[in-house]
C-alpha cells in the first residue's frame, strides 16, 4: 500500500515538472516585455547524410536528428538577447556518425562552431540547420522551415536528399 502512495507521488511530481518546464518555454517564446532577454524552443534541420545524436546551443540541449530530416518538432528552451547586435553568436556543439544503417561504423565525431545570428525583429524559436562540411546556420524566427518567409530559404531538409532524386 505504502509503495503504491510513494508511485503516486512520483507521478504526481513528473507531471507538474513536465507541465512546469512546458510553461515556462511557452511563456517565454516570443513573448513581449521590457526584458534584456527572450527565450524560444531549439528546432533542429539536418541537411547531411549523417545521424547527428545530440546538439546544444549555448549549452541547452536541442535533442537528435536522422539524416536528411527534422524541422518537426522543438526541445524547449534557451534564453538569448531580446534585441540582435551585430555581435550576437552562439556555440553550437554537436555530435555525427554515420547515417548508414548498413554501416558498422557508430563512432560518435564531436564538432564545435561558433555562429553568428542574421539579424531579426522579435523573438521566437531557434532554428539550427545542420549543413555538409560542418556547415551551421541558426536563424531566429516564428515561421517554419517551410515557410517562403523563412530566412535564407533552404527548403525542407529531404528536398537535398541525393538517395531521393531520380
Amino acid at each position: 500500500m505504502k509503495l503504491n502512495s510513494i508511485m503516486q507521488a512520483f507521478k504526481l511530481l513528473l507531471l507538474v515538472l513536465s507541465l512546469s518546464a512546458l510553461t515556462a518555454c511557452a511563456s517565454n517564446e516570443g513573448a513581449k516585455s521590457n526584458d534584456t532577454r527572450a527565450g524560444g524552443s531549439i528546432v533542429g534541420v539536418n541537411y547531411t547524410k549523417n545521424y547527428i545524436h545530440k546538439f546544444y546551443v549555448d549549452n541547452s540541449w536541442g535533442g537528435d536528428i536522422n539524416p536528411f530530416s527534422g524541422g518537426g518538432g522543438a526541445v524547449c528552451c534557451v534564453m538569448y538577447p531580446r534585441k540582435w547586435t551585430t555581435d550576437f553568436k552562439v556555440l553550437v556543439k554537436w555530435t555525427t556518425s554515420s547515417g548508414d544503417p548498413k554501416s558498422n561504423d557508430a563512432t560518435e565525431t564531436w564538432h564545435s562552431k561558433s555562429v553568428p545570428i542574421p539579424e531579426f525583429s522579435e523573438p521566437g524559436r531557434i532554428y539550427v540547420l545542420f549543413f555538409p562540411k560542418d556547415e551551421v546556420r541558426v536563424y531566429i524566427t516564428n515561421v517554419g522551415i517551410g515557410n517562403v518567409n523563412f530566412p535564407g530559404k533552404p527548403g525542407y531538409p529531404e528536398d537535398h536528399n541525393p538517395s531521393e532524386k531520380k
